[in-house]
């Protein structure tokens, strides 16, 4: 599998100012398996400031989000999200972590205030 497997938690306790790569991970909001370009997205947005790249390679990767900016992108489709989930026979899958499809809690994520700092996990599918 070529991709991503993305996450987005809300950061605990909940802020105002960009999170930090070690801070505490609150309520699962989203969560999809991407293909190779599933991260563009975040460049973007950290290019117009409302993300940072708090570094990573891939085990994992770790970036902080405005809600305001992250919510319009994820509930209009996460971007390249694979339809269906791919893993190879031979994967050991934690199913704790690993939903096999696209899981958006819409109620949480549109509940979040929009100058909230939200913390996205992805992991290297390669």
């Amino acid at each position: 599998m070529l991709g991503w497997h993305i996450s987005v938690y809300r950061t605990s306790p909940p802020s105002a100012v960009p999170a930090k790569v070690d801070a505490d991970r609150g309520a699962l909001l989203a969560q999809w398996q991407g293909k190779l370009g599933a991260l563009r997205w975040l460049g973007e947005l950290a290019f117009n400031n409302s993300a940072v790249d708090l570094g990573g390679n891939g085990y994992p990767s770790i970036y902080t989000v405005r809600c305001d900016a992250l919510r319009p992108v994820v509930l209009k489709g996460p971007p390249e999200a694979n339809e269906t989930w791919i893993h190879e026979p031979t994967d050991i899958i934690d199913r704790t972590v690993w939903k096999g499809k696209t899981f958006i809690d819409h109620d949480e994520l549109n509940a979040v205030p929009g100058e909230e700092w939200l913390t996205v996990v992805a992991w290297d599918e390669t």
